[in-house]
């Protein structure tokens, strides 16, 4: 029998139509809140331990397609790599898989396109955006011009682009 496998998205992954497109099989689970971690941009999202922090999950099983999947999309292991972290739900507790940025990048905000995506998967799981837009924040006042530059996201949104015309 096969052990499930859990995934924890915070970033791009928390919206459902993406991860979806990506991983067919993946099952949305429960939201979660994390504990001593902290939501933070470094041109995409990134946790980092903070004991007085909390960052919101959206709680997938996945199957070992899907974990392909994410890794080539989560650039594994060169940009991110992964941690299994225990997460607390309503009536269990689970470990989960977790992709976090490698060191060497600074902060600095997302592009709109990737902030889209997110809000749009905060409220695919109903989750307050208050510490998304905390992240934000720091992200904008923090910023070194040492973020991650993704070829993905930080092109122009060929929509936007013809609305200018």
């Amino acid at each position: 029998m096969n052990e499930i496998t859990y995934y924890a998205a915070y970033g791009s992954n928390l919206n459902k139509q993406q991860m979806y497109g990506r991983c067919p099989m993946a099952k949305p689970i429960s939201k979660a809140v994390l504990n001593g971690w902290k939501l933070v941009f470094r041109g995409v999202a990134d946790i980092v331990p903070c004991s007085d922090a909390q960052v919101n999950l959206g709680i997938y099983s996945i199957t070992p397609e899907c974990e392909t999947a994410l890794d080539h999309y989560e650039s594994y292991p060169n940009l991110y790599i992964k941690k299994h972290i225990p997460i607390q739900l309503k009536r269990s507790q689970i470990t989960s898989m977790f992709y976090v940025m490698k060191p060497g990048y600074g902060f600095g905000s997302p592009s709109e396109k990737y902030l889209r995506t997110i809000r749009e998967g905060y409220e695919n799981w109903k989750l307050p955006e208050k510490l998304l837009l905390k992240s934000m924040h720091h992200a904008q006042i923090h910023d070194g011009g040492e973020a991650y530059k993704s070829r993905y996201w930080n092109t122009v949104d060929i929509e936007c682009e013809n609305d200018k015309i």
